[in-house]
């Protein structure tokens, strides 16, 4: 099972078969991971590989980040699959022919074949079908078929393909808040708007469930996610968000909270456990899966907003990592690996980063760095001690006091 949850089959298992279903996936991942089973846990803390503008080798952009990812020791990859808008941004992919969905796209194109083959346990992706859909004004019969159609083939292949690897994929988008309002915290969403993303999410995730009840027992799993990212304008009800206006229409797998509403705030720890308690409200209880289903897909204390002091900076994003692991976020995923963001009179980057423009690694780098290799060091212990990786929980406190600790 993954670490971060229990997603028990709708039928009864027994309990040899429950037994089997705990532990095979850190049996699996140790047959082609050169880590070992150490690599197996959710390490919780990650980073991600979206887009850019500067990089230091000839290799591919996302293959370069990626690399970096893994030598730094994380297990989670998060990237951008655009079915049609693949030569452009984030990535600018080379166009290749025979590509018109995502599977296609995932399957034919060189630089997603070679991400495919490295060492990851955990996928985070930003799916955008090739079918396009004007769920603005509700999502037509046809589209919505051919949506369900091309997310089933996808979520089915990577059932079928990974079959016995243990990986887990997050399959989601980019923040549904400026989705809903074309990126104007100004203005709240219609209702027509509303209903029409609660159309459109229903049906990627109908369709996801399909293919994952059609290809049970696999030790592979694959999740539905939204994303929100204005949580703290309608916390009290006053204005409509995702948050309170779209997710109590339908039926997620998880929720990705972009949190910079908040994390700047004086009193961020509570700020964030208060925005976290209210997208966990309006989520629809399920009861196969267990354990949180609010986790932050983006976070990030920018360089630029304490005076490009990395120390400070590492400082700063310590605090929010800690507080997201202390509320019992799955995953904590910082943003992002290289900054994406030059300053507004181009004289540098806001300090989006691990690795800055100079390709020094900056003290939080390190930070991240120290904690995967010893969390490597913990989960072995607990194997040698027990016969056994230690618990999601065991795993969220040894975070917890690391991040903690001056």
């Amino acid at each position: 099972m993954p670490q971060f949850a229990l997603v028990t089959p709708r039928r009864m298992l027994s309990f040899v078969a429950a037994l089997s279903f705990f532990l095979f996936p850190f049996q699996s991942i140790a047959e082609w991971s050169e880590h070992g089973e150490a690599f197996a846990v959710n390490q919780i803390v990650a980073t991600q590989a979206i887009g850019g503008p500067y990089q230091f080798t000839d290799e591919h952009y996302l293959l370069e980040v990626a690399r970096g990812i893994e030598e730094m020791g994380s297990n989670l990859i998060k990237f951008s699959l655009h079915g049609r808008r693949y030569t452009q941004r984030p990535y600018r992919l080379p166009r290749v022919r025979g590509v018109s969905s995502m599977k296609d796209l995932l399957t034919k194109h060189p630089v997603f074949i070679e991400l495919m083959e490295m060492d990851f346990r955990f996928y985070h992706i930003w799916a955008k079908a090739h079918v396009q859909v004007n769920w603005k004004n509700g999502v037509s019969r046809a589209e919505g078929r051919a949506l369900y159609r091309e997310f089933y083939e996808f979520t089915e292949y990577l059932l079928r393909e990974y079959k016995g690897t243990g990986k887990v994929f997050f399959l989601g988008h980019w923040e549904g808040d400026w989705l809903l309002t074309d990126t104007n915290p100004n203005i709240d969403p219609t209702p027509e708007r509303i209903r029409g993303f609660a159309q459109y999410l229903n049906i990627r995730q109908a369709a996801i469930t399909a293919a994952r009840e059609a290809n049970p027992d696999q030790d592979v799993w694959v999740y539905h996610y939204t994303e929100v990212n204005q949580v703290w304008k309608g916390i009290e009800g006053e204005r409509a968000t995702l948050t309170n206006s779209v997710l109590p229409l339908v039926d997620v797998d998880y929720v990705s909270y972009s949190s910079y509403d908040v994390i700047h705030k004086p009193n961020m720890r509570e700020a964030l456990f208060k925005a976290l308690d209210h997208i966990e409200s309006q989520l629809k209880p399920r009861d196969d899966i267990k354990g949180k289903r609010v986790f932050v897909g983006e976070y990030a204390i920018k360089a630029a907003s304490v005076n490009h002091d990395p120390v400070e900076h590492d400082r700063r994003n310590r605090e929010v990592t800690a507080a997201i692991l202390e509320w019992g976020c799955p995953f904590a995923i910082y943003w992002q690996y290289y900054c994406n963001e030059p300053l507004r009179d181009a004289s540098g980057y806001e300090g989006y980063w691990l690795v800055d423009d100079q390709q020094n690694k900056v003290p939080l780098y390190h930070t991240f760095q120290n904690y995967y290799a010893g969390l490597s060091d913990f989960v072995t212990s607990a194997i040698q001690e027990t016969g056994d990786p230690p618990s999601a929980e065991r795993v969220r406190e040894h975070a917890l006091e690391y991040f903690q600790a001056d």
